[in-house]
């Protein structure tokens, strides 16, 4: 074996050494990142990134406030989730039975239900609904820009994220902050040419004590289908 080879080896048993004794114990491992996107494609997939521990084996409540009063709670627990949208009393469930992807929904009035794949996709979770919507501003005269900044510290990490998109005077910035992968708070911010005072959502996240308990829809009505394109001069059987 060279020297070189014998040196790196040595100095690799002594770390190893070291770290099981807790001589190492008090030292601080320190580091900052930071990533950077200013194209469509690669602010979204920073910004949807962002997310992707939270989202994972979810168990998550997410509480979004705006001017200091509570517009809805959302419980996620794994593929189900309860939304109690307190700013109009109404309530929506989404949840997996089978193949069926259902997301229930009631008021005081009724309650009406659906089961197809792309229903459940754009409401669970339902938070993710105002960057699931970024998709559809097109790029052409829209400035995209997202940074993330990260520090790291005894195996520990802290995040910021700052994501803008602009157009014609108006602009969406989001601002969200993170603990070791796991988002901790998110603020919208809606501001647009005609407006003096943005318009701002803030979502503040608790993890650990997700509870959904599913109601009975047996009795709901089923909507699948109700907003399907009907073919040109074909009438609805009655």
């Amino acid at each position: 074996m060279k020297k070189p080879a014998i040196l790196i080896l040595a100095l690799l048993l002594c770390v190893a050494t070291f770290a099981s004794c807790g001589i190492l114990d008090n030292i601080e491992v320190t580091g900052t990142s930071e990533i950077s996107a200013d194209s469509k494609e690669d602010s979204l997939s920073l910004l949807n990134g962002y997310f992707e521990d939270s989202l994972k084996n979810a168990n998550v409540v997410a509480t979004a406030t705006g001017d200091g009063e509570v517009i809805y709670v959302e419980s996620l627990l794994g593929n189900k989730s309860f939304l109690d949208y307190q700013s109009t009393g109404t309530k929506m469930y989404c949840f997996v039975d089978g193949d069926k992807y259902i997301v229930a929904t009631s008021s005081e009035e009724s309650g009406f239900y659906t089961t197809d794949r792309k229903t459940y996709d754009n409401n669970c979770p339902y938070f993710m609904n105002n960057i699931k919507i970024l998709e559809m501003v097109p790029e052409e005269g829209t400035t995209f820009t997202c940074t993330v900044k990260t520090e790291e510290k005894n195996k520990e990490s802290t995040s910021t994220l700052t994501f803008e998109v602009a157009a014609n005077g108006a602009s969406i910035k989001i601002t969200a902050t993170a603990k070791n992968g796991m988002v901790q708070t998110v603020t919208f911010t809606n501001a647009d040419a005609t407006s003096e005072t943005p318009r701002t959502t803030e979502l503040a996240f608790a993890y650990g004590n997700a509870s959904v308990t599913l109601p009975d829809i047996s009795d709901w009505t089923n909507m699948d289908g109700w907003n399907d394109d009907q073919p040109e001069g074909e009438e609805t059987e009655e």
